[in-house]
């Protein structure tokens, strides 16, 4: 008997066996168990058709029903259960165009991207393997279900998840399969750049990124990504210069925007269609890793960074610089400063204004609260009010002179 997560799953396998029906976990929970690495969803594959489903269980959602997939919610768990399937063709080379539903586990499988991904296991832990996956898992190595070019054709991405695969699992690709993205890797224009990031974010968190890299070159795939395919060399920096996983994604955009000689931030934002958060947290990331180069660790940097940024401001030095800042030591300097942000300053703008009520309110007020912010920053001014309030009057009246 299997351990968790896949116990928690038994209820519901045991519901559908119970009723006369077959349940399989399938996927990369299949594949994770084998490879001892933690395991994330669990998916579970059935000859039960989307109506029996509904009918077997009392909560359900139908998220996908038209594709064979329910949503069995049991307990505080929840699962996405999915009815074997064959698919027809792919005319837009990303989704097919039908789904038929079958009873056969191994047609189910044989319409799956690649062997490490096309086993199916039952609770006891039996393994059912038609296309060599548990073979190749030890061979470290990507193939495909079938021929590379039938996969590639059918779904461009999978081009890119070979070398999201390669990095996340530290393989190699096959060298059919390399042989075919080369031949195929135009056909990636076809799928939505947003699918296409989500890929690239994973392969740069992979722990076999280095690989994930290498095979990006190795298949030129990297020829028909946006930006990539009119920087050619950026590739090769990132090689040189990265040697380890990029676990956070702004991380990842300030490192392009820092290596690449041809595209800012906002180049990158436009082509990959980035989250406006994500644009804000690698804007902030950029900012600070510019202060640092010019003034290097001081209190307005740590100020900036606040403690929030400070493990991705370390992250980025270390991986352009390659010098490495303790953690630590950024925290202490935080929790040393006079002020953790301008709300902790002892006067407000309106302060301000009211100690000149004849003048108008205008750009001058934030002027002089960013002045005594990085005054009081310094520790050149108390963080007080009468005495921040003598510093306001003597720089008005140094202007009226």
């Amino acid at each position: 008997m299997l351990g968790e997560p896949f116990t928690k799953a038994r209820n519901v396998i045991q519901t559908l066996e119970d009723n006369g029906y077959e349940a399989y976990f399938v996927g990369g929970s299949v594949r994770d168990y084998l490879l001892d690495v933690p395991i994330g969803d669990i998916d579970i594959a059935t000859n039960a058709k989307p109506d029996e489903m509904l009918s077997l269980f009392e909560r359900t959602v139908p998220v996908g029903i038209e594709h064979g997939t329910v949503l069995i919610l049991d307990d505080e768990h929840e699962f996405e259960v999915t009815t074997y399937r064959v698919e027809g063709d792919y005319d837009d080379f990303r989704h097919p165009d039908s789904v038929e539903f079958v009873r056969d586990i191994t047609l189910d499988l044989s319409r799956r991207d690649f062997t490490i991904n096309a086993m199916a296991m039952s609770l006891d832990g039996d393994i059912i393997d038609p296309h060599g996956g548990q073979e190749h898992l030890l061979q470290k190595e990507i193939h495909t279900v079938g021929q590379p070019k039938d996969r590639f054709t059918e779904d461009a991405l999978r081009m890119l998840r070979a070398v999201r695969f390669a990095s996340q699992l530290n393989f190699e690709i096959a060298h059919d399969v390399n042989e075919a993205i080369k031949d195929y890797g135009s056909l990636i224009n076809h799928v939505a750049v947003e699918r296409i990031q989500v890929e690239l974010f994973k392969m740069f968190k992979g722990v076999g990124l280095k690989q994930g890299l290498y095979s990006l070159k190795a298949t030129q795939l990297y020829k028909s990504l946006p930006l990539f395919k009119e920087e050619h060399s950026l590739l090769t920096r990132l090689n040189e210069t990265v040697k380890n996983p990029i676990p956070f994604e702004n991380v990842m955009i300030a490192t392009f925007c820092l290596l690449s000689k041809d595209y800012d931030l906002n180049d990158w934002v436009k082509a990959y269609k980035l989250s406006n958060k994500l644009k804000r947290e690698s804007m902030h990331v950029l900012n600070c890793y510019d202060e640092y180069k010019r003034n290097g660790i001081n209190e307005a940097l740590v100020y900036h960074l606040k403690q929030d940024y400070i493990v991705d401001f370390v992250e980025i030095v270390f991986i352009v610089d390659q010098v490495k800042i303790e953690t630590s030591e950024l925290i202490t300097l935080f929790e040393q400063l006079p002020i953790k942000s301008r709300s902790d300053l002892a006067v407000t703008g309106h302060d301000i204004m009211s100690m000149f009520p004849n003048e108008r309110k205008g750009p001058w007020i934030g002027e002089y609260l960013s002045k005594i912010e990085q005054l009081v920053l310094q520790s050149k001014l108390k963080n007080n009010r009468t005495e921040i309030e003598s510093q306001v009057k003597r720089w008005k009246e140094q202007e009226s002179n």
